[in-house]
């Protein structure tokens, strides 16, 4: 037995406006939430000069190697123009970098050790009731 439509088919005046201005609403506060970010961003960026100049050497270093592993290898490539930027960077950087890249190719080997030595024992099984034949 088929339950009985509960709603109209088409929406009412009332629902229509109430609707509409919930979209208005949702709207104008997504529009708030990035004007706030973007004026966070903004007030991060205006500052960063000031604070990177009372940051200790190391502390400067440490803030540009986060910065850097954490950005694409482009945006890495403009960061390390900035003139507040040591030198030391760059060869932590390229180590850090080639460490993780280090660690990746070994957990995918690690990740495929246990399809290969799955297919490992099938193969020999297989071999070895070939050589049981040709005796």
């Amino acid at each position: 037995m088929a339950l009985p439509y509960l709603f109209p088919t088409a929406p009412s005046p009332t629902t229509g406006r109430l609707f509409t201005q919930f979209q208005k609403s949702v709207g104008k506060d997504a529009l708030r939430g990035e004007k706030m970010a973007r004026e966070c961003r903004t007030a991060i960026a205006e500052v960063i000069e000031a604070f990177l100049e009372a940051c200790e050497p190391e502390q400067v270093a440490n803030f540009f190697l986060t910065v850097e592993l954490a950005s694409s290898a482009a945006k890495r490539k403009k960061i390390e123009t900035h003139p507040m930027r040591p030198e030391t960077v760059t060869g932590r950087v390229t180590a850090e970098l080639a460490k993780r890249e280090a660690l990746r190719v070994q957990e995918e080997r690690e990740a495929q050790a246990p399809a290969d030595a799955a297919k490992g024992p099938a193969k020999s099984a297989a071999n070895l009731g070939d050589t049981a034949v040709s005796m």
